[in-house]
Formats: C-alpha cells, structure tokens, sequence
C-alpha cells in the first residue's frame, strides 16, 4: 500500500493545483480539496467543540479567528482558504487519515455507479 494518498493515486498534489494537467485533474483536486475542508471542519468543530460540522463549522472557526463575516469566508476560493488555514490544516493533515478516506469514498462511488446497470 502507498505511504499517502499522493502516491496511492498517482498525483502531485501541488503541481496539480498550481498547475493543473487537464480539466479533469482541476475538477478532480476541487473535488478532494472540498471533501478535506467537510472533513477538516468536523476535526476543527470536536477540537474547538464548534456545534456544527463540514463546513459550517470550518467557516466558523474561520469567523471566530479572524472576525470575518461567514459571508465573506464563503465567497473565498478554496486556494484561499486553504492559505488561511494552512498552519492548521497542516498539522491536522499529518495525523488524519483523510486522504485514506477520500479514496475509500471515490472507490465506493465507483462501485455504487457499476450497480447502477448504465442508467442515468
């Protein structure tokens, strides 16, 4: 088994964001950015028991830091907020299992699509 997730799927997560491949590649890394940011909001909400989860409460614990306006948070790009957060995000990356998850939950997608026998 790889040792993260970047491995397990092939991709270089920082050459993909800053300079994403294909279309697909930047859909793809929006995609596991958003679900880290859900996953990393419910972290943030039990660490700072925030009553809420995802992303409400990551947009919280955003408003309560910086005194920002949850209006103003949820026009930010998710490369915004991922600068905002990174101190953070990057030390609850480290013990998460987060991208173990993500790839869990794309192969379960995967699978539950197969079963859907081609109907849209």
């Amino acid at each position: 088994m790889a040792d993260s997730f970047e491995e397990e799927m092939d991709v270089d997560i920082e050459e993909t964001l800053f300079g994403a491949k294909s279309r697909f590649d930047a859909i793809w890394i929006e995609a596991m950015q958003k679900f880290m940011f859900e996953y990393f909001g419910d972290a943030m909400a039990e660490k700072h028991d925030i009553p809420m989860r995802g992303m409400d409460a990551l947009v919280y614990f955003l408003a309560q830091k910086f005194n920002w306006s949850p209006v103003d948070i949820k026009r930010m790009t998710t490369d915004e907020i991922r600068l905002v957060i990174a101190k953070e995000y990057d030390e609850w990356a480290e013990d998460s299992d987060c991208g173990d998850l993500f790839f869990e939950e794309v192969k379960r997608f995967a699978l539950d699509d197969e079963e859907d026998d081609g109907e849209i």
